[in-house]
């Protein structure tokens, strides 16, 4: 794979020498559009590694390792703005919150409750998401280590956008 980027590189530098005949410049723009089409394929396959790595965290993990991990899955997808994984993404949270319920894992339920409103203030439907971040919000002071103040900042920036 390098080697075919090497050579392309060499034959742009060839071809911008002798920018004399359109055919060239029509094949130095078919370069730089593949170019830029393969550095978003390595951040596909980047982000297919992460999420391959931590699905089988999630499948082999239980309690609330497999809360934490689904939830740092959560945020991935969510932050890779890809909208394959952000569907994937709102699967992953619902499963947090629900996992979380049932290990009564507070800190679970909070980040979830949080998230899942941040999730339903985006589409539009503000009466979901003020239920979730006053579910969260009432979690945040009987969860332990948790940085209380940075969560409350959270919901209030969640608040004022509801």
């Amino acid at each position: 794979m390098m080697n075919i980027l090497v050579l392309v590189i060499l034959h742009i530098r060839a071809t911008i020498t002798k920018i004399i005949f359109p055919r060239n410049l029509f094949f130095l723009a078919s370069c730089l559009l593949w170019i830029q089409s393969f550095g978003q394929n390595v951040d596909n396959i980047r982000y297919e590694c992460v999420f391959d790595s931590l699905q089988y965290i999630v499948d082999t993990s239980n309690g609330t390792n497999k809360v934490d991990a689904l939830y740092r899955f959560y945020g991935i997808a969510i932050e890779s703005g890809v909208n394959k994984y952000k569907r994937m993404a709102n699967d992953a949270i619902l499963e947090v919150l629900i996992l979380a319920e049932e290990l009564e894992y507070t800190r679970g339920q909070m980040l979830a409750h949080i998230s899942i409103s941040n999730m339903y203030a985006s589409s539009g439907n503000y009466t979901d998401a003020l239920h979730h971040i006053k579910l969260g919000t009432s979690l945040i002071n009987k969860t332990e280590g948790v940085d209380r103040t940075y969560y409350h900042a959270v919901s209030s920036r969640l608040m004022s956008r509801i």
